[in-house]
């Protein structure tokens, strides 16, 4: 389990056979979001970075949007 600076979401990463996963989930109130992205890390060695960009960017905009 991977720590984020939102108390809450819950984020994973594991890796599958020659796939890495990034797993996130948010639960607030009675809805709950889960997204799942996953690479193959010697092809895309940055994509951890990426990830994190466009969960922190779905997140900005759940709560802007309640």
């Amino acid at each position: 389990m991977l720590s984020t600076e939102f108390s809450n979401v819950i984020c994973l990463e594991y890796e599958d056979s020659e796939m890495r996963t990034r797993w996130f989930c948010m639960q607030e109130n009675q809805t709950m979001i889960t997204v799942s992205l996953s690479w193959k890390p010697d092809i895309h060695e940055d994509f951890s970075d990426l990830a994190d960009e466009i969960m922190q960017s779905l997140i900005s905009e759940e709560n802007t949007q309640g």
